[in-house]
């Protein structure tokens, strides 16, 4: 028989000595899982929704060449102006939902739930998130958190690339070159737009909302696989028709300074899976406020405003909106897999 410990369950301490198990639960066990909590409310998608607002600017910003001064202002405060906190809440939300597209994880997770009962789940989760990562499936759910993330930090690195290569022509406009004399205020603005954050817009809010965000996100995490912003034709005009297309690529692997994040992922999909993704769980909002992708993502924002605060044209802020508002942003997210 295949076996799965916990220790005592006073400490509520999860030490998985073997993950994988074929045993059914006890009748007791059954019984537990028959009046365990139901589900909840969930406030995952309507967090990843947040993120797939920010891939959606992003999507914009590589679609056509910038032309003129509101322009550049426009997407200067659409990408600048993400308060971090939501930012990684969405981020970490969307990589959770790829997750638990995988049926053999989810499997694991039920069987979990089952044989142990809900409030051990729970008590698991929240004191030690690495542990599901063991599980059967674990490693491959992870594996396409990690490669949703790197195909979401190279369509970033793409839109700044394609930014870069404007930049030679952009030199021979003049309203480019016109002196700007208020950069701190442009500065001051964006933090103050920071604390609320980026509004939700209508396309990702509906696209979170629907019942076809499963089967949109299944290849999400393929290795390989271009990113599922690309792909998904409510938010991209261009989409191709299906985002379920077969890929092969890279095996990646956790980067040792993003373990608690990869970790997080890997917990706020088991929540989703059993229903217990909502606010009131310390675990979730442990998970969905990962410290260092919030981190992360602040610092890329305050070193946008200090660019910005010091330009005088608008040939500067592109290249600072450029610079951290988009390579830097990407950077945080395709820093978890190596």
């Amino acid at each position: 028989m295949r076996l799965l410990k916990l220790i005592a369950p006073a400490a509520l301490a999860v030490g998985l000595a073997s993950t994988s198990f074929a045993q059914t639960a006890t009748p007791e066990a059954q019984s537990a899982a028959a009046t365990a909590s139901p589900a909840k409310r969930s406030v995952i998608p309507s967090a990843a929704a947040t993120y797939a607002t920010f891939q959606g600017d992003i999507g914009e910003i590589g679609a056509k060449p910038l032309s003129s001064q509101a322009e550049i202002e426009q997407k200067l405060d659409a990408l600048g102006g993400h308060n971090p906190g939501k930012l990684t809440n969405g981020w970490m939300s969307y990589s959770a939902l790829v997750a638990a597209q995988n049926r053999e994880f989810a499997a694991s997770v039920r069987d979990i739930d089952s044989y142990y009962g809900r409030e051990r789940l729970l008590a698991a989760l929240e004191k030690n998130p690495a542990y599901v990562t063991q599980l059967d499936g674990g490693d491959k759910a992870l594996q396409s958190a990690l490669a949703a993330a790197k195909a979401d930090s190279r369509r970033m690195a793409s839109a700044a690339a394609f930014m870069e290569s404007q930049e030679s022509s952009l030199q021979n406009k003049s309203w480019v070159k016109e002196r700007i004399r208020d950069g701190k205020d442009r500065a001051d603005k964006l933090l103050s737009m920071s604390y609320s954050g980026r509004p939700v817009s209508a396309s990702a809010r509906e696209l979170f909302a629907g019942d076809g965000v499963g089967a949109m996100l299944e290849n999400a995490g393929s290795p390989g696989a271009t990113s599922v912003w690309d792909r998904a034709s409510i938010l991209v005009s261009n989409a191709p028709g299906s985002a379920l297309t077969s890929f092969t690529g890279p095996k990646y692997q956790v980067n040792p300074s993003r373990t608690e994040t990869a970790n997080h992922m890997a917990s706020l999909a088991a929540y989703e899976i059993v229903g217990q993704a909502d606010a009131s769980q310390k675990g979730v909002q442990n998970a969905m406020n990962d410290r260092k992708a919030e981190d992360c993502f602040d610092f890329a924002q305050l070193q946008l405003r200090g660019c910005v605060a010091g330009q005088s044209d608008h040939y500067g802020l592109q290249a600072c909106l450029r610079q951290h508002a988009i390579s830097d942003v990407g950077a945080c997210v395709g820093e978890v897999a190596r």
